[in-house]
């Protein structure tokens, strides 16, 4: 009997045995480590990272009223508008080469009407005149003279009081600068004051960008009067006018 038992309870130890090895080898995982391997996984993810950032960088901007106020900075730009007062054309005397050329000083008021300042590059202000043909004629530019007095056929303008606008490299937002710029070109003084020659004034901010105003020539009736602009500096006096008083003082 004792043998048989022996042998009975080697058995039955068999089986308790391997029973007690598998599950010893079972490790249960909480919930809150398999969440934590999910979440760790999930944020190796590079769209999990892009949306992070975009989220951190919404709030950053302070919501939704932050990114319309960022769009509406990035619209803002400088603005220009010129409004022309007087185009003076007349013939000017020798100019580097010794020949004779054909003068033009464009006179009247900057406005930047934007929401930024207009930084203009080195080259300053230029102008072309394009005629009803479609030809382009670039002009040259001088410095306005100082205590400068055009001599016409009939009038006599002085631009001493003006501003010399090549002088101008800035013009900060919602502000106006007003002035005259000397120009010259080859062509005759015919060719230019012809009636639908269009005078672009235009110049270049530091960015590359181009900012530009037309005006087409219209030859007017004279007016036998004297005209002033005190905004530009400009003073034009009629020759026709029979008084000492309205004479220019040299």
């Amino acid at each position: 009997m004792s043998s048989r038992a022996s042998r009975f309870q080697k058995r039955n130890s068999k089986p308790q045995s391997n029973v007690r090895h598998q599950n010893s080898s079972k490790k249960l995982q909480s919930p809150t480590s398999t969440k934590k391997s999910r979440i760790t996984e999930l944020a190796q993810r590079p769209s999990y990272i892009i949306i992070s950032l975009l989220i951190s960088i919404f709030g950053a901007l302070g919501g939704i009223s932050g990114i319309l106020q960022l769009k509406a900075y990035l619209k803002d730009e400088p603005g220009f508008k010129f409004h022309f007062t007087t185009i003076g054309v007349g013939t000017t005397g020798p100019v580097e080469t010794g020949e004779t050329f054909t003068s033009i000083i464009i006179s009247g008021t900057i406005e930047n009407d934007g929401t930024k300042a207009l930084n203009i590059n080195d080259e300053g202000f230029s102008l072309k005149v394009k005629k009803p043909d479609g030809t382009i004629v670039l002009a040259r530019k001088l410095m306005l003279p100082q205590h400068l007095v055009a001599l016409g056929d009939s009038s006599e303008t002085d631009y001493k009081d003006t501003k010399d606008l090549q002088t101008v490299f800035k013009i900060p937002a919602l502000e106006t600068v007003s002035g005259s710029v000397y120009f010259f070109v080859s062509e005759s003084r015919a060719s230019i004051q012809t009636d639908g020659n269009v005078f672009i004034f235009y110049c270049t901010d530091l960015k590359g960008k181009v900012y530009s105003s037309e005006h087409t020539w219209m030859i007017k009736a004279g007016r036998n009067e004297n005209r002033i602009y005190p905004q530009t500096g400009v003073k034009i006096f009629d020759k026709n006018i029979d008084s000492n008083s309205q004479k220019i003082p040299r």
